[in-house]
């Protein structure tokens, strides 16, 4: 099992690149922790903070599509996806989340 997911597999590289960023930006280990959407059920969100940049992580741990609203503070339709488990996504005030998605954003 080891062999063939390091050979093809989705998890180990996802992985890899997740410690590559931890190495890249020190943002993500030393940026300051706010949580937010504290009362939503579905969806685990931060934001990490340091020197100026801003990285909004989205969790959302169910097998189902869904939406949530982001407070304003937090829309930004130019940043940038530094990771996720889906090809694509944009950061929108409305915005659905698929099934076990997690996303994180870099804010502008």
């Amino acid at each position: 099992n080891v062999e063939k997911e390091i050979a093809d597999g989705k998890i180990f590289p996802y992985y890899q690149k997740l410690i590559q960023l931890r190495k890249e930006m020190p943002l993500i280990s030393d940026g300051s922790y706010k949580g937010i959407l504290l009362d939503d059920k579905e969806v685990y969100a931060y934001v990490r903070e340091k020197d100026g940049q801003r990285l909004l992580v989205l969790n959302h741990f169910y097998g189902t599509d869904y939406t949530l609203t982001l407070p304003e503070e937090y829309v930004d339709e130019a940043a940038e996806v530094v990771i996720g488990n889906y090809e694509t996504a944009c950061l929108q005030k409305e915005m659905t989340l698929r099934p076990y998605e997690t996303v994180a954003f870099l804010l502008k």
